[in-house]
């Protein structure tokens, strides 16, 4: 049924390409899609037929905007803005991937990196500790 229902699926208008969760793994590049939907797909939580929409093309009541669930460029690159306790001020041009928000807000808020966070902590935003911050007081060299 599910192979069926993405066959179908695959020739609305709208949509770029579908496949079935059965064929995820074995189905090739997917029109180059496939990275992006495998990258994407968690067992427990993912539908039965996996669609990547055409561009610019939403799946909403609103008929304009983005939904940020396509792997598309328009919607992959988005500002991030990060402002707190622990952040390095300051601007930086530089891409962050998704995968990096994780592990580097768990840092921020101390809690240690999750594991199975693909990402790593973007250090640049992050302040140094400073010299004199938990360090142990040094003793009194002896006078010669």
């Amino acid at each position: 049924m599910r192979r069926a229902v993405a066959a179908w699926f695959s020739k609305h208008p709208s949509v770029a390409v579908a496949v079935a969760r059965d064929d995820l793994e074995s189905a090739g590049d997917l029109r180059g899609y496939g990275r992006s939907l495998r990258v994407g797909f968690h067992p427990d939580r993912s539908g039965d037929v996996l669609y990547v929409p055409r561009p610019f093309h939403v799946w909403d009541v609103e008929t304009f905007g983005t939904d940020h669930g396509t792997p598309y460029l328009y919607d992959c690159q988005i500002p991030l803005v990060v402002a707190g306790h622990g952040v390095k001020v300051g601007y930086y041009a530089q891409e962050i991937s998704q995968v990096d928000v994780a592990p580097t807000v768990a840092t921020l808020m101390e809690m240690g990196i999750p594991a199975q966070a693909e990402g790593k902590v973007r250090a640049e935003i992050i302040p140094a500790p400073s010299n004199n911050a938990a360090r142990p007081a040094a003793a009194a060299a002896p006078s010669p």
